[in-house]
């Protein structure tokens, strides 16, 4: 069930509108795991990805593993996601 729309403001001041379907009892940031680890493979690890994000890789180990990481690396995350659609 679709729960939350977000509205993203790129650099290029355009706006894009998308869904986040979570299942129930699911968080932003689980599914936001849950898209990050989907997106991963042998070729495609988390040290390219931290690469494309501009983040240490031990960012993306934290986050993998539920720990806290700032706001910049939720920007930066974001923004990456929607290059991607």
């Amino acid at each position: 069930m679709a729960r939350e729309i977000f509205q993203y403001i790129g650099s290029m001041e355009s706006t894009r509108h998308f869904l986040i379907a979570l299942k129930d009892g699911e968080s932003i940031k689980d599914w936001m795991i849950r898209e990050t680890l989907s997106r991963l493979s042998n070729r495609y690890k988390a040290i390219h990805m931290a690469e494309d994000l501009n983040v240490n890789p031990s960012k993306i180990h934290r986050f993998l593993t539920k720990k806290n990481v700032n706001d910049e690396f939720y920007q930066k995350w974001f923004s990456w996601y929607v290059k991607k659609q």
